[in-house]
């Protein structure tokens, strides 16, 4: 019998944890692990101070305890806590209350209990639990793929440990990274748990992050060049702002364009409009994208920029004298003509008029190939007719035998050295038959008179 009582205390012995001399108001410890018989060195450590009911709970890594998990008795006498204290309603359970209910379990933590006036031995049992590993969880409620936006992408995903679906922040926390930029083949926004509290480890799973599509508007689908006219082109409007683009010309003979700038040269009317091209050739976040307009090419109108003016006070010299006063063009070419017929009469030389009269001078603006011609406009120039103030006149023959025919001597009218041509002039006779005497008033005379619309007067 005293072998087996020997044996007994023995055994107690290796079960149990003193804190400190079995005197009043000690207490015993008992280690567990899921309900099985531990120790302090596989489980963790818990300590009792008397001297205000506290427990303190530091388990060990990989370990945590609750307060549910802390079971405590009040002993019947400040003896061992073994032997009769067994025996049925001799051990009285105490209340145990967190000092801080959202402490973490896996961390050291601590309890009260409420100590009574007189000095009692305490039997606590800390049944001790493994922390589970977050490393199998099952991640779900994530998206095939999120598109990028510039700023940080965080899923919000379901997180499960066999069938204890997980609290956010109450057993795990987690972390983003890469979950700005548009994924690669190499690198992938990434959600990397980490387990707390009744949980450890941690397991990474990743998500895609795909390009973006800007957006490039030209404020207009459609722009004329016209020559000879300012030209504003559609301005380009790209989302986000300050992509890198570049423009090209679908037809570089009928206009070209900055590629940096997209500016317009026009080189050629045309009746077919081109396309512009705006080109973003796409980046790490953003996918290639292209924006275009119609641009027609337009023939200008050609300006009269000086208008010929008539040369006054021209009079008749026999010679051919310039009409008009030389006129100029912008974009196009000023001709001239003295007929005003189809365009084959106008040429660029300067009109001149040689006989007195009135000349139509008609003038036009010649278009090209990029400015259509104006309509033709006219001015009048007039040559007027030679005074001839003193002519020589010189006859034929000035003395003629009576025959009883009327006689007409040959005339000839000089202005100084230039002989008048006689079709500028009649001549008309008087008293031309019969013979008079040169101081007789009815003496030959004859009259030479400028015609009209001559040349002299």
């Amino acid at each position: 019998m005293k072998q087996v009582f020997k044996h007994f205390l023995i055994s107690t012995a290796l079960l149990f944890a003193s804190l400190g001399a079995f005197a009043g108001g000690d207490a015993t410890v008992i280690y567990k692990l899921d309900g099985n018989a531990s120790s302090a060195d596989v489980v963790g450590i818990v300590t009792y101070s008397s001297s205000n009911g506290t427990i303190t709970v530091t388990p060990n890594d990989g370990n945590y305890l609750e307060a549910t998990d802390l079971t405590v008795y009040k002993m019947i006498d400040g003896q061992y806590a073994q032997g009769r204290t067994r025996e049925p309603n001799y051990m009285t359970p105490v209340a145990v209350t967190a000092t801080n209910s959202g402490a973490d379990p896996s961390n050291t933590t601590t309890y009260t209990i409420t100590v009574p006036g007189d000095e009692y031995d305490y039997e606590i049992t800390a049944n001790f639990h493994r922390r589970t590993s977050v490393e199998d969880a099952t991640v779900t409620g994530l998206a095939d793929s999120y598109t990028y936006t510039g700023e940080a992408i965080k899923p919000v995903v379901t997180v499960k440990v066999g069938n204890n679906t997980l609290t956010l922040d109450t057993d795990y926390r987690v972390s983003y990274t890469d979950s700005i930029n548009a994924s690669t083949d190499q690198v992938k926004g990434k959600i990397t748990l980490y387990g707390i509290r009744k949980y450890m480890g941690t397991k990474t799973v990743e998500y895609n992050i795909a390009k973006a599509n800007p957006t490039l508007t030209f404020s207009s689908a459609t722009a004329t060049y016209t020559f000879g006219q300012a030209f504003t082109q559609p301005t380009l409007t790209t989302t986000p702002t300050g992509l890198a683009v570049t423009y090209a010309s679908s037809n570089t003979n009928v206009a070209d364009v900055d590629q940096s700038t997209g500016a317009i040269t026009a080189k050629a009317a045309s009746t077919e409009a081109i396309t512009i091209t705006a080109s973003f050739a796409g980046n790490d976040n953003y996918n290639a994208k292209d924006a275009t307009y119609s641009l027609t090419v337009a023939k200008g109108t050609a300006t009269l920029a000086t208008v010929p003016e008539a040369i006054a006070n021209l009079t008749y010299n026999g010679q051919n004298q310039t009409l008009i006063t030389a006129g100029s063009a912008t974009n196009g070419t000023l001709k001239y003509s003295l007929t005003g017929g189809d365009a084959t009469d106008f040429s660029e030389t300067i009109p001149t008029g040689k006989d007195a009269k009135t000349y139509t001078i008609y003038y036009k603006v010649e278009g090209n190939d990029n400015y259509n011609g104006t309509e033709s406009a006219s001015l009048d120039v007039t040559i007027g007719a030679k005074t001839v103030s003193a002519p020589t006149i010189i006859l034929s023959e000035t003395s003629f035998e009576y025959d009883g025919t009327a006689k007409q001597p040959t005339v000839t009218v000089k202005d100084g050295d230039t002989e008048i041509q006689s079709t500028e002039y009649t001549v008309s006779y008087t008293n031309n038959t019969n013979v008079a005497a040169s101081t007789d008033n009815k003496a030959p005379t004859g009259t030479i008179t400028a015609k009209d619309g001559g040349n002299y007067k």
